[in-house]
């Protein structure tokens, strides 16, 4: 059902409407203060000798002002185009089908220029460096405490091992004998999980287990004396 004279005109008052306003918005907010230097809108002569967070705030409205003039351009473009299709005798028809496009669509969104199967759709941005899809979070799915992967946690004991700037009192605790147990972590298995996985042994096909005498097995043995001789 093509669109009536009345509806027609309808939309084409919406529209002129909508222009009207976009074109005061602009004269009014002069491009939301984007013609003005951002060392005037904040009074700074300079900020190179600020510190960013000095001047966070005024950074984020400056890009939110940057959006909102971005939109209303777009906004602006979209209704000229719909005014030039009503002069055009091509107004109300989806660009990509050729369908028409019901009234109340165009009522609600008198710039469309497509119905609402073949609108488009609006992503947000995610652009992200290329060589991100090949590396991991360091300190987030390949930090599992449950695994004995080599992760960021074991990248950094590797490197504090040569010594950091940290000293016995940096410490909550006063078990720091000397420089070597600086390291956090530095009493947890390495290569392994459980404790018993560091001196419990079978064949290549998973048979014949068998305990190899270690620091790591007397260790625990210590302890299973010592728990023992207590109960």
């Amino acid at each position: 059902m093509s669109l009536t004279n009345e509806q027609l005109q309808h939309l084409k008052n919406l529209l002129l409407q909508m222009k009207t306003t976009l074109e005061n918005k602009h004269e009014k907010n002069k491009m939301y203060g984007l013609e003005i230097q951002q060392s005037t809108s904040t009074g700074e002569l300079s900020l190179y000798d600020n510190h960013p967070a000095d001047v966070g705030t005024e950074l984020f409205e400056r890009e939110k002002d940057l959006v909102l003039n971005q939109l209303e351009k777009q906004t602006m473009h979209e209704v000229t185009e719909a005014l030039q299709r009503i002069h055009d005798q091509t107004y109300g028809y989806c660009k990509v089908c050729q369908c028409e496009i019901p009234f109340e669509r165009l009522h609600a969104i008198p710039e469309t220029a497509y119905c609402a199967e073949h609108s488009p759709v609006e992503h947000g941005e995610n652009n992200r460096p290329l060589e991100e899809s090949m590396l991991t979070p360091p300190f987030h799915s390949n930090n599992d405490q449950e695994t004995s992967d080599y992760d960021a946690e074991d990248s950094w004991q590797d490197a504090a091992i040569y010594g950091t700037s940290e000293t016995p009192s940096d410490f909550a605790t006063n078990r720091a004998l000397d420089y070597n147990d600086m390291i956090i972590n530095d009493e947890e298995n390495i290569g392994y999980t459980e404790e018993i996985e560091g001196f419990l042994a079978t064949d290549m096909d998973g048979s014949n287990p068998h305990v190899i005498p270690n620091k790591a097995h007397e260790a625990y043995e210590k302890r299973v004396d010592e728990y023992e001789g207590g109960l």
